[in-house]
C-alpha cells in the first residue's frame, strides 16, 4: 500500500478507538488494501454492524482522535513533494464521519 506514516497511525488509530464498536475500513483504503489502486484517498470510510446510534460512534472516534492528536508525543512526519495529500481534519456528516 501507498501509505504515509501519517496515513498508517491514522488507520490505525481510527480502528483502535472504534474497538467498541468494531469497525472495519471501507472504501477507497479498503480497495488499496488489496492492491487494486495506488492512490490515497481523501476521506477514511468505516462500517460496523453494531446497532449503536451512528452519532454516538462518530462522537467516540472524532474525541478518541482529538485526544490521541492532543496527547501525541511523536513526531509530526516530515512531509515529501511526492506526498500530495494535505492533511485531513475530522468533519462529520450527519450519518457518516470523514476523517
Amino acid at each position: 500500500m501507498n501509505l504515509s506514516e501519517l496515513h498508517r497511525r491514522l488507520l490505525a488509530d481510527v480502528l483502535d478507538i472504534g474497538t467498541p464498536y468494531p469497525l472495519v475500513i471501507t472504501g477507497r483504503y479498503a480497495v488499496q488494501a488489496h492492491g487494486l489502486v495506488d492512490r490515497l484517498s481523501q476521506d477514511l470510510d468505516v462500517a460496523t454492524q453494531n446497532p449503536a446510534p451512528i452519532s454516538e460512534i462518530v462522537r467516540t472516534v472524532s474525541n478518541g482522535l482529538t485526544s490521541v492528536a492532543g496527547t501525541s508525543t511523536r513526531s509530526k512526519p516530515e512531509r515529501s513533494p511526492a506526498d500530495s495529500s494535505p492533511p485531513i481534519p475530522p468533519q462529520v456528516n450527519s450519518a457518516r464521519s470523514t476523517y
